[in-house]
């Protein structure tokens, strides 16, 4: 996927999140360093959140990156909103038909 003319690794369009994965073979030295915090600034400019994860904290703790993964999402009102099916009942005017507010059906 490409965002402000970069490839990135995971996007999360609707959050703005993007997760870059780095491993020490391809980011671990001067050059990728720098190349990767320029990145970080021009995806910061657009008004995305740059999350890195490294390859061995993909492969050893997956299930922690997940999670941190999770709650970078749910502090996000739009993604919040997106999956609360209160939203979802509130626009669908098939459930709106269906559904009195008071509590009753139609």
């Amino acid at each position: 996927m490409r965002v402000s003319g970069l490839e990135v690794d995971f996007l999360w369009r609707a959050a703005k999140l993007i997760v870059e994965v780095d491993g020490h073979t391809f980011h671990g030295h001067r050059a990728a360093f720098e190349r990767d915090r320029r990145r970080d600034q021009i995806l910061a400019a657009a008004g995305y959140r740059v999350i890195r994860v490294t390859w061995r904290q993909l492969v050893q703790e997956p299930v922690a990156v997940a999670v941190r993964l999770g709650q970078a999402l749910a502090h996000d009102p739009r993604v919040a909103l997106a999956h609360d099916p209160r939203v979802a009942l509130a626009h669908d005017p098939r459930v709106a038909l269906a559904h009195d507010p008071r509590g009753g059906s139609a």
